[in-house]
């Protein structure tokens, strides 16, 4: 009788572990499928910033030619 009661306990730490080694994994694949949509995010926040500076730029640059045909301009 003792050599089954020492298999259960034996099982049940077996079951414990298991389920606690599980547990584990998926709390880590919970924070890593966070961390994916978080850096998902900030590439697309990334691409929208790219987007902007490139129409700053764009409106910067067509500010300065207007100014250097302007001044070219009044100075004929």
């Amino acid at each position: 009788m003792d050599g089954r009661h020492d298999r259960r306990i034996a099982q049940l730490f077996h079951d414990a572990i298991r389920a606690d080694v599980h547990s584990r994994v998926d709390e880590s694949l919970d924070r890593l499928e966070a961390s994916v949509e978080y850096l998902q995010e900030l590439d697309e926040i990334e691409l929208a910033l790219e987007g902007v500076l490139a129409e700053v730029a764009d409106v910067v640059a067509e500010g300065l030619v207007a100014q250097l045909r302007e001044v070219h301009r009044s100075s004929h």
